[in-house]
């Protein structure tokens, strides 16, 4: 018994010692909170830290080895791939070259061929001046003629069909061809050892080849390049193609020995495209990593030596523990003064939130500094502006729609009207056979139909014209056919889609605006045409023309309120177009007072297809 009371008496010891330590926390103010938790973190945290660094410091020096290796590698992976693309960006020029795709050197008199052939060594004269990687460009042309600004001879002229890195690219016509480091076979080369690469010149119309292009790049130029720092003698490049083939070779003097390493065919076999392992060699331990390159042609290769990467364990590790004590010491003041620092702001934030979730938008923080706390709050106050701006916007926004359906309700009452009485009108004209009065009712109806029509948004280019036709076959009624109009488009476009009523308009303002229609001299021209992505619709006339005050007025004015047919101004059509295909489509004019004035309408050119997945 009075062991169990002594065993009870510990007990009621021990929950009261915690309730006095957790009063005496909880009445602690936040800046003392902070500095114990800062102290009592920063302590276990480095002295965690200098334990573990100190025990697995021969890890680190691993893993710091396997990121100098993997930068190495990755670096000259870098410098070569950019290398590479930017001697085929130079090659593209060429071989596209129309006048070079036609072929006709033999053809051309012999000023001219000196001409073509000296205008070509010199473009490839200024290649080899602004990129001093290139040591020499040829470009062969069968039967027998070489162009470049290096030298060769006859006996060039005659064999090159023979060598290497023509029957290379000949045999690929379609596919560049890069040949690895080898003896350079231009005898008269100043480059004895390079890295070529050639590709196919061909015909454009029967696409035959019919010689090639071929850059031939030092390999003192690849020894340059694999050359990270200083250290560059510390490790070893090979490049090896995908079937274990020497590309180069960075021990070799030429740059083309063969690589005598036994693990070779295991990087060539393997499934993964890159990875690291250790290797002896000449009696030394590396490490070693490989890469493939993105097309899987070349396979990257680096050797590190490890005594290398190890020869500096000893004062890393007293590095570390000099920087953990420093660290410890710092920490702790850091602790005091970070705790200060962030109670003011903190409080502050609780504060503004409170009233925000009051409902109070007009608060802000006021904390303007750059802290995380101070871009948090200057991101609160941002989201508070944004919710107040979206709030008016939102308002804004509704009234207008409502404004807006009501003028479309209303708009609406007349065409109807007039809808049904054209219709009796089109009865009576065909009844007492006046073909002239029902064609152009005929016309009229179906420019009505379209206008009031609620369920057509997009329509075809094809039909958006046929409109068109039918509205200026009633402008001829009115004015005698004394203007022409002209179309020009192309037939691929017509099934692209626009919006509905964008060209009435245009055509409306060159009628009533532009040109005199009554004098027998006004043209009208309707282009359209497509240019990649996106559709061109033009209106042209040889009217009076704007000034850059007049276009600015009339793509900014409401003139669809002086309604003539449509109702539709030059601004709605602005408007409704950047609404359904983006503000970086709409109308734009070109004009020149007193001579002419063009309408543009850019539409991105998509089919209906496309509108009905994305609508």
């Amino acid at each position: 018994m009075a062991g169990d009371d002594m065993h009870l008496r510990a007990v009621s010891h021990i929950l009261r010692l915690k309730a006095t330590v957790s009063a005496f926390i909880g009445d602690l103010s936040i800046k003392i909170k902070l500095l114990l938790c800062f102290i009592t973190f920063s302590t276990v945290f480095v002295s965690s830290v200098g334990i573990i660094s100190y025990s697995k410091s021969s890890n680190t020096i691993n893993r710091q080895s396997l990121i100098y290796s993997d930068s190495i590698l990755k670096q000259v992976i870098d410098r070569i791939e950019k290398l590479k693309y930017e001697v085929m960006n130079i090659s593209i020029p060429f071989v596209l070259n129309p006048s070079i795709q036609k072929n006709d050197f033999q053809t051309l008199e012999y000023i001219q061929f000196i001409q073509r052939k000296r205008a070509i060594e010199a473009e490839f004269s200024t290649i080899m001046m602004f990129k001093k990687d290139i040591g020499s460009i040829y470009m062969c042309v069968e039967p027998d003629m070489i162009f470049s600004p290096n030298n060769f001879g006859s006996r060039d002229e005659m064999n090159y069909k023979n060598y290497l890195v023509y029957r290379n690219c000949i045999g690929s016509v379609s596919v560049p061809v890069w040949t690895s480091v080898h003896e350079n076979e231009f005898s008269s080369d100043e480059s004895r050892n390079v890295l070529t690469f050639s590709r196919s010149l061909y015909d454009n119309d029967e696409f035959q080849p019919f010689g090639s292009l071929i850059i031939n790049i030092p390999v003192q130029v690849l020894k340059e390049t694999c050359k990270i720092n200083a250290s560059s003698t510390n490790y070893n490049i090979f490049i090896i193609d995908k079937k274990g083939n020497t590309v180069f070779n960075s021990l070799g003097k030429k740059g083309s020995e063969n690589i005598p390493r036994g693990y070779l065919n295991h990087v060539v076999t393997v499934k993964e495209t890159e990875s690291t392992f250790r290797y002896k060699a000449d009696g030394r331990n590396y490490l070693v990593e490989f890469i493939h390159s993105k097309d899987r042609e070349w396979i990257y290769i680096a050797e590190v030596p490890i005594d290398y990467l190890m020869e500096n364990s000893t004062q890393v590790k007293s590095y570390i523990i000099t920087i953990l004590l420093a660290a410890l010491i710092v920490s702790f003041a850091a602790a005091y003064l970070i705790s200060a620092y962030f109670t003011g702001p903190l409080r502050k934030m609780i504060k503004t939130m409170h009233l925000v979730e009051m409902g109070d938008f007009q608060v802000k923080t006021g904390i303007g500094n750059r802290s995380e706390i101070g871009l948090l709050s200057q991101s609160f106050d941002h989201m508070i502006e944004e919710i107040r701006n979206l709030i008016y916007k939102l308002g804004v926004e509704h009234e207008e729609k409502r404004k807006e359906e009501l003028n479309t309700l209303q708009a609406q009452i007349t065409p109807h009207f007039l809808y049904n009485s054209l219709n009796a009108i089109k009865c009576m004209a065909r009844i007492q056979k006046v073909s002239g009065i029902e064609e152009m009712t005929t016309s009229l109806i179906e420019l009505l139909q379209m206008s009031i029509s609620k369920r057509t948004v997009y329509i075809t280019i094809s039909e958006e014209i046929a409109l068109t036709r039918k509205y200026i076959l009633l402008q001829n009624f009115r004015y005698g056919n004394k203007f022409s109009v002209i179309y020009e488009y192309d037939e691929d476009v017509l099934k692209s889609l626009t919006i509905k009523m964008v060209l009435q308009p245009l055509l409306e303002n060159s009628l009533f605006h532009g040109v005199d229609a009554s004098n027998g001299n006004a043209v009208i021209r309707i282009r359209v045409y497509r240019k990649q992505e996106t559709v061109y619709m033009e209106v042209e006339d040889n009217g009076v023309g704007m000034t850059e005050e007049q276009i600015h007025r009339v793509l900014n004015e409401d003139n669809g309120r002086k309604r003539r047919f449509s109702g539709i101004g030059i601004k709605n059509v602005n408007e409704r177009i950047r609404m359904h295909f983006g503000e970086r489509y709409g109308l734009t004019f070109r004009s020149e007072p007193g001579k002419y004035t063009v309408a543009i309408i850019t539409l991105p050119a998509v089919e209906e297809m496309e509108v009905r997945q994305n609508v």
